[in-house]
């Protein structure tokens, strides 16, 4: 925990009743690493290593990758049980970032891992597939008592086969956390991007003024509906936030790893 004076390491406790044990994470979005890799023609390593330029400038002078990787040492060195990744992870779908990313996953031992918008690609949705349990819709992780499930809203739409599953799944007793890229509107959060990104374009946020298919749908079922969710990890706004839905569930979304930042949240009974 030495040397962290160029990151952002904040701490939250979620309490859920009932819990018999306590659980330590750690979330991690918006890397957006890029690999100049061997495996990519030179026009891609070009745009990898422009890239990484780019987000190095508006970052904490250190690279994308160097963030994520001490980011992943502090996560270890403060005993998380699971790493939870929502989204940007690569800057963009190639070859190269593709074994890139896989490799760097594997590392933090125990994950889960949701596509962002950076990464949707039709063409390596099988190779990112293999990160998330055969399934870049939705899959499921377990962590002791806890479920974790990983849902794909990159496209600011929602399948409704992965909806309908993920009722399913909500229906039951076990709590589960979701990790989705894109965060759910709530009031303060849709100020906040308004304020920071100086845009109240839909493209920030899910549910605000109803989207593609299925968004309305899916935000009623998650900021409104009684169900086994306790709160939703998310990322894309690079600004970090915590908002609290009309049913109690609290919703998580992270500033920027490129910039030095994680959240490390204890899961602890009542």
């Amino acid at each position: 925990m030495n040397n962290l004076e160029k990151y952002n390491i904040e701490r939250e406790t979620l309490t859920i009743k009932g819990l018999k044990h306590n659980y330590r994470i750690m979330q991690i979005s918006d890397s957006h690493m890029c690999f100049d890799s061997e495996l990519d023609d030179e026009a891609t390593r070009e745009k990898a290593r422009k890239m990484t330029d780019i987000w190095t400038s508006v970052g904490n002078t250190f690279s994308q990758i160097e963030n994520y990787d001490k980011m992943l040492l502090v996560g270890k060195e403060n005993n998380c049980d699971m790493f939870v990744f929502a989204g940007d992870i690569v800057d963009f779908p190639s070859k190269g970032n593709l074994v890139g990313l896989k490799k760097k996953l594997l590392e933090s031992e125990n994950f889960i891992f949701t596509l962002g918008n950076h990464e949707r690609s039709a063409q390596y949705d099988s190779d990112f597939a293999e990160l998330m349990c055969g399934s870049t819709m939705i899959h499921t992780k377990e962590l002791g008592e806890l479920l974790f499930v990983s849902f794909n809203d990159a496209s600011h739409s929602v399948s409704p086969e992965a909806l309908s599953e993920l009722r399913k799944i909500l229906s039951g007793e076990r709590p589960v956390i979701l990790v989705h890229h894109i965060p759910l509107s709530a009031p303060e959060l849709h100020n906040d991007a308004v304020r920071i990104l100086k845009d109240s374009h839909k493209y920030y946020i899910l549910g605000y003024i109803g989207e593609r298919q299925g968004v309305d749908e899916y935000h009623e079922l998650l900021t409104k509906e009684q169900t086994s969710l306790k709160a939703c990890l998310a990322g894309h706004l690079h600004f970090a936030h915590k908002d609290t839905f009309e049913n109690g569930v609290i919703q998580y979304t992270s500033g920027p790893c490129l910039n030095g930042y994680a959240r490390i949240i204890d899961i602890i009974g009542e």
